[in-house]
């Protein structure tokens, strides 16, 4: 559960792990084209991944499969994986459009991309 909603907590506040080199190596308009692109894309993938856990969650359900030793339905625990992909797959929207309407870079709604050195990083993280 914490690793599907977890997903959607990190999209939100920009701390996903990035392959950045690309994105840090280019300025202007080439820049925020990757991060409308890679938003755009990551959205749309998370919503697939969503709609699939969501076809396995509802055959599960119909099996009734449940837990061996509580006999708990396992539908119920498992429809936390959709439901995180589909929030995650929100986010990145959400990225997308704010890329899409602002003239910096976003990693998130709420987290604008900054290249920052080592040491512009720790005396930020000091001051805060």
């Amino acid at each position: 559960m914490v690793t599907f909603l977890g997903t959607s907590y990190a999209a939100r506040k920009g701390l996903h792990i990035r392959m950045s080199i690309l994105n840090d190596a280019l300025r202007g308009k080439p820049q925020k084209l990757l991060a409308l692109f890679v938003s755009l894309v990551t959205a749309c993938i998370m919503l697939y991944l969503a709609w699939l856990s969501f076809r396995y969650v509802r055959r599960v359900g119909t099996l009734h499969r449940v837990s061996p030793i509580l006999q708990f339905p396992l539908h119920y625990v498992w429809s936390v994986v959709p439901v995180g992909f589909a929030l995650t797959g929100v986010q990145y929207f959400l990225t997308f459009f704010r890329n899409l309407k602002s003239g910096d870079v976003w990693v998130s709604y709420y987290v604008k991309d900054e290249l920052l050195d080592p040491g512009e990083m720790a005396a930020k993280k000091e001051g805060n």
